[in-house]
């Protein structure tokens, strides 16, 4: 099995093309008007607002009132706490016997691809290495395809296809970008988020930042 510490250097350009994805949600803007990311403000005692990345930009920008709550856990949590009690099914953290059937950690390549780990790297070695630039932004990506399988995010706010999609077209692009809507494109972290008064002063934005705002 691939050493964790050395998902670093597993690290690499991918040249593949994207294949073509089942849907992609879409938001028709108005004549005029761009997507901004901006910061939310958590108007919950128990979650987070959030909502589709196509109409992330506008809804934050237009129609806050919009936004739908969330109660997500991030990448600490899903690394934190493993197991069957924890991870939904049909992720598993670790290996796991049930009878006389024995279910395989899950791989980050079962799931996710093109992929720059190796094909034994799973789900829970990519969340305990705390890299940066691809490797941070597929920690994200394994916390959000989490959350929406155990339903702690909703499939009206991202569902694990769409999770998948963000992975697909981010490596796609060479480890670059993703476009939630045409002529908009995310980065791992930017571009920044807005400071939004009563929400944050603004900060880490971008793909991470995005799915950041689906969990508390």
């Amino acid at each position: 099995m691939t050493n964790p510490s050395r998902i670093d250097e597993a690290a690499k350009s991918s040249s593949e093309e994207p294949t073509a994805m089942n849907r992609r949600k879409l938001l028709k803007l108005g004549a005029g008007t761009a997507p901004i990311l901006m910061a939310l403000a958590s108007r919950s005692a128990f979650g987070c607002h959030s909502t589709t990345p196509s109409a992330f930009g506008s809804i934050c920008n237009s129609r806050p009132d919009m936004l739908q709550a969330s109660s997500g856990c991030s990448p600490n949590y899903w690394e934190s706490n493993t197991g069957t009690n924890y991870w939904p099914k049909p992720y598993y953290s670790s290996d796991v016997k049930v009878g006389k059937t024995t279910f395989k950690a899950t791989t980050f390549n079962s799931v996710f691809s093109p992929s720059p780990f190796g094909s034994t790297v799973t789900l829970l070695q990519v969340l305990k290495n705390n890299g940066s630039g691809n490797i941070a932004v597929a920690r994200a990506c394994i916390a959000a395809l989490l959350n929406a399988r155990s339903g702690k995010t909703p499939s009206s706010i991202i569902s694990e296809s769409d999770v998948i999609q963000i992975w697909h077209e981010y490596a796609g692009s060479n480890y670059s970008y993703y476009e939630p809507t045409a002529g908009v494109k995310w980065y791992a972290n930017s571009p920044s988020l807005t400071y939004v008064a009563g929400a944050n002063s603004g900060g880490t934005g971008g793909i991470i930042g995005y799915l950041n705002t689906t969990w508390t």
